[in-house]
């Protein structure tokens, strides 16, 4: 069984993605007790990470997806430690984009993940501009079906970066703005497929069918069921 892990929606975005491809028994589960996690200290962040990935494997997940960038940058050596499972983080598409000989490229991110060390590994040292974004994933939380309000912030992020420049999306929430920045002609890198054949390569998942089940932390019934209709709508 696959389960993932994020604060809220955005990695519904990462599991519809996955679910396109393999079909499989998939369980997510949105932490929005503890949301947002950008404003917690690193110690915080490892501890509600190893409370996520404790309750996937109690569900019966035996490959884990961290499907949050800012909880794989302070969080995934941490839990790795600690569990056996298969754990697969969520880092920004960067080098996807420099080897798709991108001049420019914007990474959009929390700032969290943009001030962690797994970041500044991963990220070369020229032709990148970091773009801290410390609101944007509760905006997304905030109107995930508001098509306006969306197409509205899109145009926003895309007068933020030069207009040659091709974006990273550092965070899944931010998958929320990929169609309607590509609508404005904007090259967009995302995490998607990289974690999908990071999947693909080491487990040897066949299923029959899919089956999906969605659990959250807090605001569980009703926010349950919007998780579940934004996954038939992706």
């Amino acid at each position: 069984m696959l389960g993932f892990f994020d604060s809220g929606a955005g990695g519904i975005y990462v599991m519809a993605h996955c679910i396109a491809f393999l079909k499989n028994k998939y369980i997510y589960f949105a932490d929005t007790k503890n949301a947002p996690f950008g404003s917690k200290s690193r110690e915080e962040i490892q501890k509600i990470t190893a409370h996520a990935v404790e309750f996937l494997i109690s569900k019966g997940a035996d490959t884990v997806v961290i499907a949050c960038n800012t909880a794989t940058a302070q969080a995934i050596d941490y839990v790795r430690n600690l569990f056996s499972v298969k754990i697969i983080g969520t880092e920004p598409a960067v080098l996807p984009a420099v080897k798709a000989d991108e001049q420019e490229i914007a990474v959009l991110a929390t700032p969290k993940t943009l001030e962690s060390a797994r970041y500044k590994k991963l990220r070369p040292a020229d032709g990148i501009t970091d773009v801290p974004c410390p609101n944007l994933a509760a905006f997304v939380e905030n109107n995930l079906f508001d098509t306006g309000a969306l197409q509205k912030k899109a145009a926003e992020i895309d007068g933020m970066v030069d207009k040659n420049a091709a974006l990273v999306l550092g965070c899944t929430h931010y998958l929320a703005f990929k169609p309607y920045l590509a609508e404005r002609n904007r090259k967009v890198f995302d995490s998607n497929d990289g974690i999908l054949n990071i999947i693909k390569q080491n487990t040897q998942y066949k299923g029959k069918s899919t089956e999906i089940n969605i659990y959250a932390g807090e605001r569980t019934d009703d926010y349950e069921k919007l998780l579940a209709l934004l996954l038939k709508q992706y």
